[in-house]
């Protein structure tokens, strides 16, 4: 039997919604193989709700689906990124957490942090004449 390509999307979209830890876990063997990273997660290593970023506390994390990605959606990190998708190191943070840190490693986000803190100190140590006044 075939379906339109509408159809199938609606098919795909209530499988995701309705089967998230089943989809995630497929989206995730899938890059993996094509990324040829060991995959070894079952629905155990996934939880069941999703509640705030522990990176971010502040965003909430949402699985939304058929809206695309936004800085809240939830997203599935390697911890070390030369080890593959298996039990205990992988977190669930947001979309914006996992984006930031990217392939970095703890020494480069590390660094970063400080640079970055070290100039907005800077920063707001100066005091700025605001244009116009």
């Amino acid at each position: 039997m075939s379906v339109c390509h509408d159809c199938g999307r609606v098919r795909y979209e209530n499988r995701r919604f309705n089967y998230p830890k089943e989809m995630i876990l497929a989206r995730l063997k899938q890059g993996a193989k094509r990324r040829n990273i060991p995959f070894s997660l079952t629905k155990a290593d996934i939880p069941d709700d999703f509640e705030n970023c522990p990176v971010f506390p502040w965003i909430k994390l949402v699985y939304a689906v058929g809206q695309g990605a936004s800085l809240g959606s939830v997203s599935i990190d390697r911890i070390l990124n030369d080890r593959g998708y298996e039990s205990g190191n992988i977190e669930i943070m947001s979309y914006r957490a996992n984006t930031l840190k990217g392939d970095a490693s703890l020494e480069e986000l590390v660094a970063l942090g400080k640079w970055a803190k070290k100039k907005l100190d800077k920063l707001k140590s100066k005091s700025y004449r605001v244009l116009g006044e």
